[in-house]
């Protein structure tokens, strides 16, 4: 083979073994790389599947803000919702639940009575009732009564205001009766006026999601 024919096909001989070896490590950076990918989404669907449920509650639900956290009474009875910046209180010696938004303002109260040892009366009379017991301690006007649409049991309501004495000023109250088949349960939940029509959706989850855990206890 002559000088020239060796000049000729040199390029050509050669180019494809330099293009070869110039390959190789853009092929295996390539797959390092896919290699890499697959490593990092192993780990995260191990951390998701497995290690996520380990966690504490308390710490998983930051993971979901938007669900509301349930409180239910010491003795199983009744749960409610309770809506962000809501907290539970310790609670008064008659009462199932207390709790209040951070601040203290409004503030809730739950308490059940059984009907076993009352007459025979509706929900309606039973918040007729309650309402006027308020009434005797301050002068407060009284909404219609109305029932609650879409609650978990059935259930009665009526908005009181006015003076509840003590120089609170004008005070909201708002008072719902739940009746089960064992049961008459009031939630009673106390606002200040702006604080009332400021958290109107909050009281209003509550009040729909309350519900009655166990009908064999009795109130304290």
């Amino acid at each position: 083979m002559s000088q020239k024919q060796r000049e000729f096909l040199l390029p050509s001989e050669v180019k494809p073994e330099s293009t070869q070896s110039a390959l190789k490590p853009a092929v295996f950076s390539r797959l390092r790389l896919i290699a890499s990918w697959f490593y990092t989404a192993l780990v995260l669907a191990i951390v998701f599947f497995v290690l996520l449920p380990s966690v504490p509650e308390n710490l998983r639900t930051t993971f979901s803000a938007a669900s509301p956290r349930t409180l239910i009474s010491e003795d199983g009875q009744v749960a409610i919702p309770l809506p962000e910046k809501w907290i539970e209180h310790d609670r008064s010696t008659n009462s199932l639940l207390v709790a209040m938004k951070q601040g203290g303002d409004p503030s809730l109260i739950v308490f059940g009575e059984p009907k076993t040892g009352l007459p025979r009366i509706s929900r309606e009379e039973y918040l007729l009732q309650v309402i006027s017991g308020f009434q005797r301690v301050g002068t407060l006007s009284a909404s219609e009564p109305k029932s609650v649409l879409k609650a978990a049991l059935p259930a009665v309501q009526s908005e009181l205001f006015g003076d509840f004495g003590g120089g609170k000023g004008e005070i909201f109250c708002l008072i719902t009766v739940f009746e089960s088949p064992t049961h008459f349960y009031q939630l009673r939940v106390v606002a200040s006026a702006p604080s009332y029509g400021t958290n109107k959706a909050d009281v209003a989850a509550i009040v729909k999601g309350f519900r009655q855990v166990a009908s064999d206890h009795s109130t304290n």
